[in-house]
């Protein structure tokens, strides 16, 4: 199972359609092994192929993050608060766990304006260098820090990106001490982030709320107005999380 949904995850916005040498490369078995996951998830209608030689993602593979979703609550639980930062801030708010090394997005409330950073639900954006994922790796321990940045790449998105891990981690400390996370123009060029973490009943932090904006007027105005906003929002998600309980807050 695992070697099949690794032949799933290979495919992407940049590379809708893989051969099975390709497949193989990606995911790090054989030509032989890729071939037969490909071969198998083509009888179960989740990949296709167009040429007999280059595979495809079919629409049946989205019934696999549905059921992630709807296991969540998000829509009746996660998505209300989300609209209603929206609302409040007319700025984008986004719902995230961690994946690995990666946070993922996987609810956000947005409007539909052409300077609007492109991120939607499912997209994955490297942890260390955006405010949602260091509000997510700030509830790891020091030691498991420290191995996390043994095996990441810590590449620069723009001439912001913090790449010394020395000085990500004391960004990581400063985000336990201050109880929220602050980021500029380090992913994505221009835009800023702020984000709080979402904790369940033992006080564990199981995913991150954020906000972020292109534009410098409300850039200004995240740490002293919207993360009071972000806290109560927060609080509101896990006293709903506690009260009907979901995968994310075990």
């Amino acid at each position: 199972m695992d070697r099949g949904l690794r032949v799933i995850r290979a495919f992407g916005e940049r590379r809708a359609f893989l051969t099975v040498t390709e497949v193989a490369e990606r995911t790090d078995i054989s030509r032989a092994a890729a071939r037969r996951f490909l071969k198998t998830l083509e009888a179960l209608d989740y990949v296709g192929t167009a040429d007999g030689q280059r595979y495809f993602l079919k629409p049946s593979v989205l019934t696999l993050g549905f059921a992630y979703l709807s296991s969540l609550g998000l829509n009746e639980v996660v998505q209300p608060v989300l609209t209603s930062m929206l609302d409040r801030t007319g700025e984008p708010c986004s719902f995230a766990v961690l994946n690995e090394t990666d946070v993922l997005y996987v609810a956000r409330a947005y409007n539909h304006q052409p300077l609007r950073a492109a991120i939607r639900v499912g997209d994955r954006l490297p942890a260390f260098s955006t405010a949602l994922g260091r509000v997510l790796l700030s509830g790891k321990s020091d030691e498991e820090l420290r191995a996390i940045m043994t095996t990441i790449q810590l590449t620069r998105h723009t001439p912001d990106t913090i790449i010394d891990p020395v000085l990500i981690l004391e960004e990581i400390a400063k985000i336990r001490r201050r109880g929220h996370a602050f980021s500029a123009s380090e992913q994505i060029f221009g835009l800023t982030a702020i984000a709080v973490p979402i904790r369940n009943a033992a006080g564990e932090i199981i995913a991150g709320l954020g906000v972020s904006t292109q534009f410098p007027e409300m850039a200004a105005k995240l740490e002293t107005i919207i993360v009071p906003q972000l806290k109560d929002a927060a609080a509101t998600i896990e006293l709903a999380m506690r009260t009907n309980p979901s995968p994310l807050s075990i």
